[in-house]
């Protein structure tokens, strides 16, 4: 089985999406799928380029929107942990974006903070979710930052907070998943793909092609139009994709049973 897997471009200097320069060649991806049973991509580009090779796949979403359902062993959070707001960080260097974008991404980030803290947000820190992006968070000396690689301690800081601002697929599906605010800003095509796919397409902000500071200000005085967005997706899409999963997972476990006999 191969399950929740993506394939997406980047920009280029061009503005234009091009394919990654580590991107798995069509051959080991059709001899890859021809060892599997069952092929589940994560979004609706990945599961249409799968198509164009003739692979069979179904769209199974990520298992990141259902982490409320599974058990939890969350840290307590005292007062000073919790937060108004959250900015997941990715540092610049990291972004696959044209070195223009990242030289500007700081001052942005910055004028977000500042508009965050002038609309009752006055708690702010950033949240990095890799280790390299401590040294870019750092660098915004007048701010703190939280930084855990335990992944209880991770989800419990992002379930203290009252928004979420995020360069980080991984801390947006947590939210959701969570009932927490939370505003996505991507920069390439497996970030856009899926939050189409989860019916959050709408919500998404592309920092190449949109004023990314402009739309964080709609969209934190339109966070009506978030959770109307969110409820829908949840009765309708989400659910569709948690049938998918499930009933791939049986199959995978019969087909597990069969050969091995456990």
């Amino acid at each position: 089985m191969i399950f929740s897997v993506s394939r997406g471009r980047i920009y280029n200097r061009d503005l234009n999406l091009v394919d990654r320069t580590d991107v798995m060649t069509d051959d080991k991806i059709r001899i890859l799928n021809k060892k599997a049973d069952i092929t589940l991509s994560r979004d609706i580009t990945t599961q249409k380029y799968l198509e164009s090779l003739d692979i069979y796949n179904l769209l199974g979403g990520c298992p990141t929107l259902y982490l409320n359902e599974i058990p939890q062993h969350l840290m307590p959070i005292s007062d000073v942990g919790k937060t108004d707001a959250l900015i997941s960080v990715r540092t610049p260097a990291l972004m696959n974006i044209p070195l223009e974008y990242q030289y500007a991404l700081r001052e942005q980030i910055r004028e977000i903070i500042s508009y965050l803290k002038g609309n009752g947000y006055k708690v702010i820190k950033l949240f990095c979710h890799d280790h390299r992006d401590i040294a870019f968070a750092a660098s915004f000396k007048d701010m703190e930052y939280i930084y855990s690689d335990d992944i209880y301690t991770y989800i419990s800081y992002l379930r203290s907070t009252r928004l979420n601002v995020t360069f980080r697929l991984h801390s947006f599906l947590p939210a959701l998943s969570y009932d927490i605010p939370a505003i996505k800003i991507s920069y390439d095509e497996r970030a856009f793909s899926l939050t189409k796919t989860i019916g959050m397409g709408e919500w998404n902000i592309d920092m190449v092609k949109q004023d990314m500071v402009e739309e964080v200000k709609k969209r934190v005085q339109s966070l009506n139009d978030f959770e109307i967005m969110k409820e829908n997706a949840k009765k309708t899409t989400w659910k569709k994709l948690k049938d998918v999963q499930l009933n791939s997972f049986k199959q995978f476990a019969d087909l597990v049973h069969k050969r091995t006999g456990k």
